[in-house]
């Protein structure tokens, strides 16, 4: 069931509540179909009546309402709709359509009925939707029944916390090139007034639940880390991935070349991001990436590439090499003390030098930082419920093997 609401032109906010009744009963599904609706105060129908074989053709449609189970109304049409103004939102309406045939033979026999029930009276639901990564679609509150709206808000709600990240005061809210920070909830309420009632305010509140489904992200900003041939470097990886992400890991240098390929074990994890100006903790997918005895083809920009059934995604990091930091304040140190014959302040900066180039020393295996800085300006949330499932890993490297020296 779906809700719409429309703002017209004018000085009065007016709206327009559609229920589209998903779970429609075709009560004689071989002779046609019949869909109830209301529209603000108004009951709308319309049907289809299958023609027969048998030279019999519909020509007229009798039609009866009944409310609360009492007969208020009868018809007879040629057209395939009915409406009824003035419904009120505290009663039960039932629509029966009987064909009238026109047979070959002049015989006008009463065909097979089509008979639907619809309550007006106003009530909220739960929905739960699965769009893709870029997709674009609008929400509409899901708020069933018979009412005349006057206002709507919407709060939408993300991480395991149900942070609120954005509100809303639009009738719809309508998504472009979706990523996985705009998953999550989605609650609106409702301000209305009955139909065929006292006039009285009142509020109704659904939520729409958006998950998103596409390639990994990693929510990391670009690493640097300093390092000799044949170090072993460590990258510890934080992403998000729906579905799961697969194990295999590359790693492909400035020249687009793969120099490495592993195989990891992702767990789950929780992860604190940045999404529309709030810090937000959030489900996510980790694991240590290990890349032992590195090469001078490493130094550079290099690039990190995940993969899941819909997708990659790159992230870049570079690497020094250690010797030329180190030579360099090497250097310097002899050229402080050649250039200050060994003065007082001489020897002071030659201290401080050497400070600086043993704390370099020291740092010389540092690993990659394992948590995303939290100014991040392309953060991605979700809400979605992560699992590990089996992927299909071989046809990953059948394609990458493929691809390995483009």
């Amino acid at each position: 069931m779906s809700v719409l609401f429309c703002l017209e032109n004018g000085l009065v906010w007016r709206f327009i509540a559609i229920l589209t009744v998903a779970n429609s009963v075709r009560s004689q599904e071989k002779d046609g179909d019949m869909i109830l609706w209301i529209n603000r105060c108004t009951l709308k129908v319309n049907w289809t009546i299958q023609t027969k074989l048998d030279g019999c053709v519909p020509n007229l449609y009798s039609v009866r309402l009944l409310k609360n189970n009492q007969e208020i109304a009868t018809s007879d049409t040629t057209l395939t709709s009915y409406s009824f103004e003035g419904t009120d939102s505290e009663s039960t309406y039932r629509v029966i359509v009987s064909p009238i045939l026109e047979c070959n033979n002049g015989s006008r026999p009463r065909g097979n009925s089509l008979d639907h029930s619809i309550s007006a009276i106003p009530r909220s639901q739960q929905t739960f939707i699965t769009k893709y990564i870029s997709d674009d679609f609008t929400l509409q509150c899901p708020l069933n029944g018979s009412y005349t709206p006057f206002s709507v808000e919407w709060e939408h709600k993300i991480g395991i916390d149900s942070t609120i990240v954005r509100k809303f005061t639009t009738p719809e809210i309508t998504l472009t090139d979706v990523s996985y920070k705009d998953s999550g909830k989605y609650v609106c309420t409702v301000g209305f007034y009955f139909c065929g009632g006292s006039g009285l305010l009142r509020k109704l509140t659904g939520s729409v639940s958006l998950n998103l489904n596409g390639p990994p992200y990693i929510p990391m900003p670009q690493q640097t880390v300093v390092a000799d041939p044949a170090d072993n470097l460590t990258l510890s990886l934080s992403l998000i991935s729906f579905p799961a992400p697969f194990s295999l890991v590359l790693v492909r240098n400035q020249n687009n070349e793969i120099i490495h390929r592993s195989s990891v074990s992702f767990a789950p994890t929780e992860v604190k991001l940045s999404a529309f100006g709030r810090v937000v903790t959030l489900y996510g997918y980790s694991c240590r990436l290990n890349m032992p005895n590195i090469t001078r083809e490493w130094f550079g920009t290099n690039s990190i590439i995940v993969f899941n059934r819909l997708g990659n995604y790159s992230f870049s990091f570079i690497v020094e090499e250690f010797s030329d930091k180190e030579n360099s304040i090497v250097n310097t140190i002899l050229l402080v003390l050649a250039s200050t014959c060994g003065s007082i302040l001489g020897v002071a900066t030659v201290l401080i030098m050497l400070f600086i180039y043993l704390d370099i020393r020291k740092k010389k295996n540092n690993r990659l930082q394992d948590s995303a800085a939290e100014g991040n300006q392309n953060q991605h949330t979700y809400v979605q419920t992560f699992s590990f499932e089996s992927n299909g890993q071989n046809e990953d490297y059948t394609s990458l093997r493929k691809n390995e020296h483009m």
